[in-house]
């Protein structure tokens, strides 16, 4: 039993032992004499407010909780390091990484393109028309499209050229070429009123050629369209892009078109031309094309994920798949890379790069190296009328491609 107070002076609470009844003692907070009376006052839980027992009781029960709490913590800790096997967790998380490169292999293996191509169907184009001689190049022409349908190439577009004259089956060799003014992130059309001016110098040498179009064409004015707008109509484009194989469908589609439906055409003697994004896409074509016997690309973008950046937004990405350098160990046909090299788009030495990793292959590669300041300018009249000259040696039957041909050296062009 104990007796409760409080200081008559300051009002201090004290609660002492029955046995100190009749001492006196001083209050420590007024300094004022007190003397322990025989019979407690009402103590404050009574009235509802906690006395100092209950307050120290109540401190004392905190710290033994968090005591206990800090103590049980490190013994979990000190069990959980004692008893669990380190080398079990070690095998437990190198088992679930093999799982996740299982699965990210067995992706990419189905969205290789190798392994997507063999699944898409040759479009319904139809056989070509009447060719006729339209400005500006007065050669033989035709424009085919395909029928409307669904699938990779079901909306294809070609514009013939055929060489001026008569000639007798499987006489002429044969160019495919994507339009020179593609992107690297979407396809681009063939419209019938279109003039390629890449194809002229290749018809006047004797050649046929066919411009085929990209799958996931971008409207003409996407992008002077607002953000959100031209983002639904790229993420469509790409999409579009992506199932036809980056073109490679395309291309297929072209060389196919050739064989089946132009008997002037000799089917060993078809090529692939494309122009900066069209040079990529004319590579990545060699790469997966067994028929072809050349390709020839033209200040090819390599670095496309660089050149691609003016296009997406910054957490968007380029497939793998689309990389030029991520298949050239597949090249089987000769190659000729131009390097203009005042190209100020061009990544520093990308072109010399790959054609370094294409001689590591044992790919038989030509490069062409010119610097000029004016790139478009050297491209016409310097890249294609080497491509041209190119060409004609590969159709040489003396010519002698064992031997790996030495880059040429640079030239300048004022």
């Amino acid at each position: 039993m104990s007796i409760y107070f409080t200081c008559a002076n300051c009002g201090r609470p004290f609660d002492v032992a029955e046995e100190t009844v009749g001492q006196t003692f001083t209050c420590d907070v007024c300094e004022a004499s007190l003397m322990v009376p025989a019979t407690s006052q009402p103590r404050p839980e009574q009235e509802g407010e906690l006395s100092v027992r209950q307050f120290k009781k109540l401190i004392r029960f905190v710290a033994i909780f968090f005591v206990l709490a800090f103590s049980a913590g490190t013994i979990g800790q000190f069990w959980t390091l004692l008893w669990d096997d380190p080398l079990a967790k070690q095998a437990e998380e190198s088992k679930l990484r093999a799982v996740n490169a299982k699965r990210k292999a067995e992706f990419e293996v189905r969205n290789a393109v190798e392994n997507r191509l063999p699944n898409i169907a040759y479009p319904d184009l139809p056989p070509p028309g009447a060719f006729t001689e339209t400005p500006p190049f007065n050669f033989p022409t035709t424009w085919v499209q395909s029928k409307t349908g669904e699938g990779p190439g079901s909306r294809m577009q070609l514009r013939i050229y055929l060489p001026p004259g008569e000639h007798a089956d499987k006489t002429l060799s044969c160019v495919v070429m994507p339009p020179a003014r593609a992107n690297v992130v979407a396809g681009y059309p063939v419209f019938p009123t279109a003039s390629f001016f890449e194809a002229k110098p290749f018809v006047e040498a004797g050649y046929v050629v066919i411009v085929f179009s990209l799958d996931g064409q971008l409207p003409k004015d996407a992008f002077d369209l607002p953000k959100d707008e031209y983002k639904k109509y790229l993420n469509r484009a790409r999409k579009r892009f992506d199932d036809a194989c980056f073109g490679v469908a395309n291309g297929r589609a072209a060389i196919e078109y050739a064989v089946r439906n132009l008997p002037q055409v000799d089917p060993q003697q078809i090529y692939v031309a494309g122009i900066e994004a069209a040079g990529s896409a004319a590579l990545l074509l060699a790469e997966n094309e067994p028929r072809l016997a050349g390709c020839i690309a033209l200040a090819p973008c390599i670095d496309i994920e660089e050149r691609a950046r003016e296009y997406l937004s910054p957490w968007d990405s380029v497939d793998r798949e689309q990389l030029p350098s991520s298949h050239a160990d597949r090249i089987q046909c000769p190659v000729f890379l131009f390097d203009g090299k005042g190209d100020p788009a061009e990544t520093i030495d990308e072109i010399p790069f790959f054609y370094e990793l294409l001689k590591e292959h044992h790919v038989n590669v030509t490069l062409d190296q010119v610097e000029s300041k004016d790139m478009e300018g050297s491209i016409m009249d310097i890249g294609v009328s080497h491509a041209v000259d190119w060409l004609k040696q590969q159709a040489d039957p003396m010519k002698d491609n064992s031997e790996q041909p030495e880059p040429t050296p640079p030239s300048v062009d004022d």
